[in-house]
């Protein structure tokens, strides 16, 4: 990601902190998005759940929730719907894109774990100080005003990121349930 031609990257947090450690000419320029990461439990008294590896925040939500009461089972981002059906864990925490797409989980299923930022926005730092940093910010954010004010165009973002599989005003009512929240940059 360090080419000459990358300018902008949206990362989790914990991504792009590793990613400008090693990349000087990037720095992160704020938050994008909030709470899109839920947590999912089989059970009411969790004895393991399963968190994305290299996902510090993860982590640290689950040992605040839960203190010394569950072990924490760092997997692969991929396997956690399959690690929490096969029943090797109690819960998992997950994107809000995917949580939407576990089978045999209601409503009730899915638990919201607070104010937190889940990604940000990551910046080449020539790029920052140039007039198109600018007016990108402004679209930027006049887009996140949009998404953010009219539930319409929540709706129709919100299926774009899915892409693929059933999309429905169930998924949209979720995320709004969860309080996702795309952010302006500042």
């Amino acid at each position: 990601m360090s080419s000459n031609s990358l300018q902008v990257a949206l990362l989790c947090s914990d991504a792009a902190e590793e990613f400008i450690k090693n990349n000087q000419e990037f720095e992160v320029v704020g938050p994008i998005v909030k709470n899109s990461d839920v947590l999912i439990l089989n059970k009411n008294n969790p004895k393991k759940i399963a968190v994305s590896q290299k996902r510090i925040k993860d982590s640290e939500i689950i040992k605040k929730k839960f203190k010394d009461q569950v072990e924490i089972v760092p997997t692969l981002h991929n396997i956690l719907p399959y690690v929490l059906e096969k029943g090797e864990v109690d819960g998992v925490i997950i994107d809000a894109k995917n949580a939407t797409f576990l089978n045999g989980y209601d409503e009730g299923a899915y638990e919201i774990i607070g104010e937190y930022i889940s990604y940000v926005m990551v910046v080449n730092k020539k790029f920052r100080e140039s007039k198109e940093f600018g007016n990108f910010i402004e679209i930027y954010n006049d887009g996140v005003d949009e998404i953010n004010n009219d539930y319409n165009k929540l709706f129709h973002a919100i299926k774009l990121i899915y892409n693929t599989g059933e999309f429905s005003e169930k998924e949209a009512n979720l995320w709004k349930k969860w309080k996702v929240e795309f952010l302006k940059i500042q």
